[in-house]
Formats: C-alpha cells, structure tokens, sequence
C-alpha cells in the first residue's frame, strides 16, 4: 500500500512490483527455493531460513508463500488440516499453489502484475463484504485502499504494529492438532497438550 501515493492507476502499482522481482521465469523462481521437506519426510524450517536470509521485499515474501504452496502436496492428516485450515479459500496454500503450478512457463513479473490484479480485488470485495450503513445514511467502508475507475488512492496509512493475535483461531488450530478441547463453550487443554507443556 506504500506504493500509492495520490491517485495511482493500478498498472503503475502492478509494474513497480513486478520491477522488484528478478526476471526469471516462474519455474526458474520455484527451483530456487529451499528444500521444505528432509529426505524422510520430516518438515523443515524453510519459511523462517528465508525469513533471514536477507532477501529484499517483495522477493522474500513471495518466496515464502511459494514454500508454504509447497506444503500442501508434502503435509497429510491433521498437520495438512490445521494448515490448510478452511479448504479452497482465495490466496490460501492450495490457491496459491494453484497460480504457480499453472504459471511455471510464464515470467514471474508478468505473473506478480496479475497477482497485484487479484489482490486489489480481493481487498475490495472483502471492503464491500463488510461494509455497513451509517445511521446518517452514509456507508462505511473498512478499507484504506479504494478504487475507482482503474485508479487506487488510500485515505490513511497501515499500522506499524504486528497482526493482532486472533484467539478463537488459534484455539481452533490447536484443537485440530489435538491440543485443545472445545465443550459446552469452554475450552480445556487435552492430555496430549498437556504432555507437550510437560
């Protein structure tokens, strides 16, 4: 969001995007990345090595969101559960995953500029999802970013802070690892949770 400034067409933001990322293709850009998995099976911490190995944004961030793709062909059982969470969600894992398989041919930048495309998108219809009537008539639109006629423009800045830490989802991600219990609106730690506190 950085990158609008005033009244901004969304091919000025599509392009300086892609002019971030090497040219390659999208295959060359996934036969770069670190191996996700050791040679018996076992999941291994690529995510975070990429975290730290220094590349410039947006480059490390697509890199990890490639690896995570990745998992949803190496993970099985409750693990691929609690990581896919809800299944076939735009930009999750599997959708991405998706996006990069179909594209391996195609050049990364042209790949990024649609991506920007699909993001745009999507922030509006999720803006317009919960959008709410004032009392006064007027409608309220959770966004900074807006759009119209082609051209983005932003009425604040992002916050600077992390992402809060959502509770209830957690908690639902630790009970599909058996961590947690949920009953009768209480949650309880399970005997296997207990033995990882141990």
């Amino acid at each position: 969001m950085e990158q609008v400034d005033g009244l901004v067409p969304i091919e000025e933001v599509a392009d300086r995007f892609a002019a971030e990322l090497p040219d390659m293709t999208v295959d060359a850009f996934l036969s770069s990345l670190p191996t996700t998995q050791s040679t018996a099976g076992t999941p291994l911490p690529a995510e975070h090595d990429l975290r730290w190995a220094g590349d410039p944004l947006p480059v490390a961030e697509l890199r990890v969101l490639a690896v995570s793709a990745r998992r949803v062909d190496e993970l099985t059982g409750q693990v691929k559960d609690a990581f896919l969470g809800q299944r076939g969600v735009e930009l999750g894992p599997e959708w991405v995953q998706r996006r990069l398989d179909e594209a391996r041919p195609m050049k990364l930048r042209d790949v990024a500029r649609r991506l920007t495309y699909d993001l745009v998108a999507r922030s509006q219809r999720i803006a317009l999802a919960k959008a709410r009537r004032r009392a006064d008539g007027t409608l309220w639109l959770p966004t900074r970013l807006h759009e119209r006629g082609g051209l983005l423009y932003r009425t604040s800045q992002e916050g600077r802070g992390d992402v809060g830490l959502r509770l209830d989802q957690l908690g639902t991600v630790l009970a599909t690892c058996g961590v947690l219990h949920y009953d009768d609106q209480h949650w309880s730690v399970t005997s296997s949770g207990r033995a990882l506190v141990d």
